[in-house]
C-alpha cells in the first residue's frame, strides 16, 4: 500500500523532484554541446515540425535503411555520439540496439489513425527509431535499472521524481520491460506482475502494456489477458488494453483477440472502438460502433490464421470481406497488402478496385499509398468513383515539396527558400511521368 504523504512531506517531495529535472536539463545542453550542428540537429528534431528526410543525418538513415541496413548496424556506424556523449546510457546501448532490429514486429505508424500494420523496410521506421532514441535519452539513466525504476529504488532525488512525477514514466520504457523479460530477469518480470495485480508503485498504463504485447513471453500475454477479463465494470482499462493490443508483436495482438472473441467482448463500446482503430472501419461518428460485431472480429481471426482464407475473401464482391483481407495482409506486412491491391487494380472488378482504393486511406504511408494510386488510376481513369478515391493519394503530401524557409517563411529572400523537389519524394520517375498526371 502507497505511503499517504503530509504536506510538508509533498512540498519537500516537489523541491527535489524539480531539482532533479533542472538537472536534466543541464544534463541534455552539456551532452548536446559535445556534438556536431548535424548531430544536434538530429536530436533536436520534432516530427510534428517537419519530415525527417529533412534532416541530413535522417536521410542517410533512411537511404541506408533502404538498401538493407539493419538499424543497429547504421547506429554503430554512423551515431556512436549518442552513447559516447551519454545521450543515450550505455548501460542500454545493447537494449536500443536490440530493439530498433525487432522494428518489423511492430507498428510503423504512430500517429492519432494507426493502424495494425506493419513493414518488412527499416526505412517506414526511421521516424519512430528518432522517438525511440529520444525516450531513452528522457526516461533512462546510467544508475538506474529497469527494476530500479518499476519499483522506485535509486538515489533518493531519483526517487522523489519519480514519485512527484508518478503519472509520467521515470526510468523505464516499454522497450526496457520487454528486453528484460525477454532476457530472463524474472524480477523485472514480477514487478510487471506486481503492477498488473494493483501492488506495484506504479498504475496500469500504456507504457506497461506495451512492454507486455512488445515481450515475447507468452505467459505474460496471458497476464495481460487475465487483467482484461477482470476489468468487468472498468471500461478505461479495457479500452486501455485493447488500444494497445497491437502495438507489439503478431502473437500477442493475436492472443488478446482471442480472448475478445472467446469471453464475447465485442458487446462493450471500449473494444468495438479499439476494434476500430485497429482496422480503419470507424471515424470518428460514434454511430459507427453499430458497424463492429462478433462477425467482424471472428473475420479477422480467420484472415489472421490463413492465407488461402484471405485470398478467398479477395475474389468476393463483399466490401468488408476484402477489406479485412487486406488489412489481415498489412498486419503482418504492409507490401503484402499493397502487391494484392496491385493485382487488383490490374485484373479486379470494379467493385473490387474501388474497396481497394479506400483502403489506401488507412496505409498511412505517403510513399506506398501514392505508388498504388498511380497504378490504379492509370488503369481506371475513366471511372469516376474510384478516380475520387484515389486521386487524393496521388500527392499527398504535396506540401513538403514546395519551398520552404528553414525559419520565418519570407518570399523576398529566395536565398532561404528550398526549391520545389519532386524527385526527392519519390513521386515520379520522370519529369515527362509528372506530366503524364497532370496534364
Amino acid at each position: 500500500m502507497r505511503k499517504q504523504l503530509s504536506q510538508e512531506e509533498k512540498e519537500k517531495l516537489r523541491d527535489t523532484a524539480r531539482a532533479f529535472d533542472a538537472m536534466k536539463d543541464k544534463r541534455t545542453a552539456e551532452q548536446k554541446a559535445k556534438m556536431t550542428p548535424e548531430q544536434q540537429e538530429y536530436v533536436s528534431w520534432r516530427s510534428y515540425n517537419n519530415n525527417i528526410l529533412n534532416v541530413r543525418l535522417g536521410r542517410r538513415m533512411v537511404a541506408a535503411f533502404e538498401q538493407g541496413m539493419k538499424p543497429s548496424d547504421f547506429i554503430m556506424k554512423e551515431m556512436r555520439f549518442l552513447f559516447d556523449t551519454g545521450y543515450v546510457p550505455q548501460r542500454y546501448r545493447e537494449n536500443l540496439l536490440a530493439s530498433a532490429d525487432a522494428f518489423p514486429e511492430r507498428q510503423y505508424s504512430r500517429t492519432w489513425y494507426r493502424r495494425s500494420f506493419r513493414s518488412r523496410s527499416y526505412a517506414c521506421y526511421a521516424a519512430a527509431l528518432h522517438t525511440m532514441i529520444d525516450s531513452f535519452h528522457s526516461h533512462t539513466y546510467e544508475n538506474v535499472s529497469v527494476l530500479d525504476a518499476l519499483r522506485i529504488h535509486g538515489t533518493p532525488e531519483f526517487e522523489a521524481y519519480a514519485r512527484f512525477f508518478s503519472a509520467w514514466r521515470s526510468g523505464f520504457l516499454p522497450e526496457t520491460i520487454a528486453f528484460a523479460i525477454d532476457h530472463g530477469d524474472s524480477e523485472v518480470k514480477q514487478a510487471v506482475i506486481d503492477i498488473l495485480n494493483g501492488e506495484g508503485e506504479y498504475d496500469v498504463d500504456s507504457d506497461i502494456l506495451r512492454g507486455i504485447t512488445l515481450c515475447h513471453d507468452p505467459e505474460m500475454h496471458e497476464w495481460l489477458c487475465k487483467l482484461l477479463k477482470a476489468a468487468k465494470l472498468q471500461e478505461g482499462l479495457r479500452q486501455a488494453i485493447c488500444e494497445n493490443a497491437d502495438s507489439g508483436t503478431p502473437e500477442a495482438f493475436r492472443t488478446i483477440l482471442r480472448t475478445v472473441i472467446d469471453e464475447n467482448m465485442i458487446r462493450f463500446s471500449s473494444v468495438k472502438r479499439a476494434v476500430g482503430t485497429w482496422t480503419g472501419l470507424l471515424n470518428d461518428d460514434a454511430k459507427d460502433l453499430e458497424r463492429i460485431s462478433t462477425k467482424t472480429v471472428t473475420m479477422m481471426q480467420e484472415l489472421l490464421d490463413s492465407e488461402e482464407t484471405r485470398q478467398a475473401y479477395l475474389k468476393t464482391e463483399d466490401s468488408m470481406a476484402i477489406y479485412l483481407a487486406l488489412w489481415a495482409y498489412g498486419f503482418y506486412a504492409v507490401e503484402d497488402a499493397m502487391q494484392q491491391i496491385e493485382r487488383l487494380a490490374q485484373a479486379g472488378t470494379h467493385h473490387q478496385v474501388l474497396t481497394a482504393a479506400y483502403f489506401l486511406a488507412n496505409v498511412d504511408n505517403d510513399r506506398f499509398a501514392h505508388r498504388i494510386a498511380k497504378i490504379i488510376i492509370r488503369r481506371h481513369s475513366t471511372e469516376y468513383d474510384i478516380m475520387a478515391v484515389a486521386l487524393p493519394f496521388l500527392c499527398n503530401n504535396w506540401r513538403e515539396a514546395l519551398p520552404r524557409s528553414s525559419g520565418r517563411f519570407d518570399t523576398k529572400d529566395e536565398s532561404t527558400l528550398r526549391k520545389p523537389d519532386w524527385a526527392y519524394l519519390g513521386y515520379f520517375d520522370s519529369a515527362e511521368e509528372a506530366a503524364e498526371f497532370h496534364a
